[in-house]
């Protein structure tokens, strides 16, 4: 049974009969159940009495992926006992009521909101809610694993580590990664809607890249219809550059930056969905093309098909490299390439790493980004982006928007 607060400020009562009213989960919660379960397994085999997951604004995924819980702002830790239901203590709650912060999206019963603009009238911090909880469920002195540390501002990890003094904290986070690195029927389904929502959104700002529109005119394209299509926000903001301008690749439209005819266009777009991450491109020309421009086109495109065939269970992921800066190379290109890829899902970067130094080999059930880049100081950028999924037989491409544009 949750642990009700008498010090919590509300007038909207939170209880879980009170929230289990309202509730809005983005998994069904037999997901949610795998994931502790897979991850409470890793525990016994690391001699882990319990899990301490954190959670800031910069670092939402791990506890996103365990609770459905994010943050908004502040400091959130997810204790996973390996025989107690978990605890979720934050402090990233709005206009002290517990029930306006997005509470519906979570599962998890036991929820404590701790000190935040006028939350509680008990002023503590996190810190001290994890300690109460450390207290109850016999933690103190045991060996937990505590994930991500490296993502803890410094000033709530010296509190915790003072005040649970003796508890020994070992990095959980591979546990974490290793949960996380194979996506489930589930997960790939949110990805799928996630690629068909920025899909038709980059069709829509392919079509405003033309000449006398905008960058800014592109980027409200894509907006526009990805969010219509279900997309919740866009986490990057848009990156979208003409001309010349385009060479300096991840900089934001230009206000007033008028497309002319013959320039190319870069759009590099981002999108979430439930916290998955799209990173999705495209280069093409704004109306007359040149032969020179084209070939530095069709060179990423072409490149990304070699990188593609290159990717399947049991390949070396260092191969997708080198198969696409052959292609660049090939074309003459090779002093311009930055071809790359990583993987994603509740993070923008996670494994698997698509570099040439990788020594790993791919997935069933592995999901990246395969970007082939090839970047002329003197032309612009041609950049081909795409969210792909490791199949039994090989690789699927799922954002499906226009590969020749031009």
């Amino acid at each position: 049974m949750a642990k009700v607060l008498s010090d919590v400020y509300g007038r909207w009562p939170y209880t879980w009969e009170e929230r289990e009213k309202v509730l809005e989960l983005e998994f069904p919660l037999a997901e949610y159940q795998k994931r502790i379960d897979r991850m409470r397994r890793h525990m016994v085999e690391h001699g882990f009495t319990a899990m301490l997951i954190y959670g800031g604004k910069s670092s939402k995924a791990n506890v996103r992926y365990l609770s459905g819980w994010e943050s908004f702002f502040g400091d959130t830790f997810l204790i996973v006992p390996a025989d107690r239901d978990p605890i979720l203590i934050t402090n990233s709650t709005l206009h002290g009521e517990p029930m306006h912060s997005n509470i519906q999206v979570t599962w998890v019963r036991d929820f404590r909101p701790a000190m935040g603009f006028g939350t509680v009238l008990k002023m503590q911090s996190p810190v001290d809610y994890v300690v109460e909880a450390f207290r109850e469920l016999n933690l103190l002195g045991k060996r937990v694993g505590y994930a991500d540390q490296r993502s803890v501002t410094a000033y709530v990890d010296r509190e915790l580590r003072e005040k649970i003094h003796g508890t020994e904290l070992v990095d959980g986070m591979p546990i974490l990664a290793a949960l996380r690195k194979i996506k489930s029927p589930a997960e790939i389904e949110v990805i799928r809607q996630l690629a068909t929502a920025v899909s038709l959104g980059m069709e829509e700002a392919l079509k405003a890249a033309v000449p006398g529109n905008t960058e800014h005119d592109v980027a409200a394209a894509f907006y526009f219809t990805a969010i219509k299509n279900g997309c919740d926000t866009s986490p990057m903001g848009m990156r979208i550059q003409s001309g010349v301008r385009s060479s300096m690749k991840n900089v934001l439209p230009l206000r007033g930056k008028i497309i002319r005819d013959g320039e190319i266009v870069s759009i590099d777009t981002s999108a979430d969905l439930y916290g998955y991450q799209s990173d999705h491109a495209r280069s093409t020309v704004a109306g007359k093309s040149s032969a020179d421009q084209i070939r530095l086109l069709e060179a990423c495109v072409e490149a990304q098909e070699a990188g593609l065939r290159a990717t399947g269970p049991g390949k070396r992921i260092s191969d997708v490299i080198v198969a696409m800066e052959q292609v660049s190379r090939d074309y003459g290109f090779a002093e311009w390439d930055w071809s790359c890829g990583h993987g994603f899902g509740l993070d923008l970067v996670e494994q698997p790493f698509i570099v040439r130094e990788s020594e790993a080999v791919f997935e069933a059930g592995q999901t990246f980004f395969i970007e082939p880049m090839i970047v002329p100081t003197h032309m612009g950028t041609s950049c081909f982006e795409d969210s792909i999924l490791v199949t039994e037989q090989g690789a699927e491409r799922l954002t499906t928007s226009t590969m020749r544009p031009w």
